[in-house]
């Protein structure tokens, strides 16, 4: 059976975080308040992006969509 959604954990070795080549130094709240404010815009140009935080704030939960329709 296909997944539904993936989860991507925002800190730790695998992390989003460290997938994205950000210090550990980086305050974690501001990293979220920053994810929080790219998937408002998102969402904005986006209404129906398959992206969200799970209801902690601690990952990023990416969940099966159709792809965009290109102009043409």
């Amino acid at each position: 059976m296909a997944k539904t959604s993936t989860s991507i954990p925002l800190v730790g070795p695998s992390g989003l975080m460290s997938q994205l080549g950000i210090s550990e130094k980086t305050d974690r709240r501001e990293f979220r308040r920053q994810i929080r404010r790219w998937l408002k815009k998102t969402k904005a140009l986006w209404p129906k992006c398959p992206a969200r935080l799970d209801a902690d704030g601690n990952a990023l939960i990416l969940s099966h969509a159709k792809a965009i329709a290109g102009r043409g």
